[in-house]
């Protein structure tokens, strides 16, 4: 079950903080600023996913999109490329801190974005 239409990028963002926690399947990524309603926004940004029932992945330079288990090719991200949700399939392209472009397929996850305002000085 998807419980957040996805209306934010991270477009060009570096992810600046990464967690992985494969026993309660939850995936969080940091960002510093991201994209909400085409706005570029100065703000720290948590993408959560969790719960989901299924999750995969393959190596995204590869000619056939041959999915496997979530871990096979699971690594640091450095940069989401790309996200599309469809009914209850979120996809996403990432690249990870060791250069390599994987494409990652959760089935019945929850997803959500926690937007902190920007730090003052």
């Amino acid at each position: 079950m998807l419980i957040d239409k996805i209306n934010y990028s991270f477009d060009d963002e570096i992810v600046t903080k990464f967690f992985y926690d494969s026993k309660e399947k939850k995936i969080k990524i940091y960002f510093d600023s991201f994209i909400k309603e085409n706005k570029y926004l100065e703000s720290e940004a948590i993408f959560i996913i969790e719960d989901w029932e299924k999750a995969k992945s393959s190596l995204y330079n590869e000619k056939r999109d041959k999915y496997e288990d979530l871990e096979n090719h699971l690594g640091i991200f450095s940069m989401i490329l790309d996200i599309h949700q469809f009914e209850d399939k979120l996809e996403l392209i990432v690249n990870t801190i060791d250069d390599r472009y994987i494409k990652l397929l959760f089935i019945g996850s929850n997803i959500s974005l926690i937007s902190r305002s920007p730090k003052s000085e």
